[in-house]
């Protein structure tokens, strides 16, 4: 008789630990609201999910051609713009766009702004303004302090 319920409770444990996070993956597919995906919410996730352009997030967008001379490897590019955005503290993320040619050009997007492109040479000129567009929205996003 105990080696009955053992075996009927063990089941009926897993089922209740797993039942959250399957209801709320479930809801996730039918919905696709990246808030309820269990344990996969991410940044950029939810930046690129934010359709109506009120996400503060920087995207970086490396336009990257195909018959490039230059020296670095797009992962390196990205590394080098890392740690210069990571200096500001921003946040962002990085999209990479193989395009016809040999320029190598950078965008950002924050919000509903969109800088650029700037030849790989400027970027620094973009990451200005990007970033002081974020500390902008940010504010403004922020709930008045009571």
């Amino acid at each position: 008789m105990a080696t009955n319920q053992i075996n009927l409770s063990l089941p009926a444990l897993i089922a209740a630990v797993t039942f959250p996070a399957a209801a709320a993956f479930l809801y996730f597919q039918a919905t696709q609201d990246p808030t309820m995906r269990p344990l996969g919410i991410t940044k950029e996730e939810l930046a690129v999910t934010d359709s109506a352009g009120n996400s503060s997030s920087i995207n970086v967008q490396l336009n990257w051609g195909e018959k490039t001379t230059l020296k670095h490897t797009p992962k390196e590019v990205q590394e080098i713009l890392s740690r210069t955005l990571s200096a500001f503290n921003a946040d962002f993320w990085f999209t990479v766009n193989t395009v016809p040619g040999s320029s190598v050009q950078v965008s950002y997007k924050v919000g509903a702004n969109f800088f650029g492109p700037y030849p790989i040479a400027d970027t620094t000129e973009g990451i200005r303004i990007a970033v002081e567009t974020q500390k902008i929205l940010q504010s403004s996003i922020k709930p008045p302090v009571r």
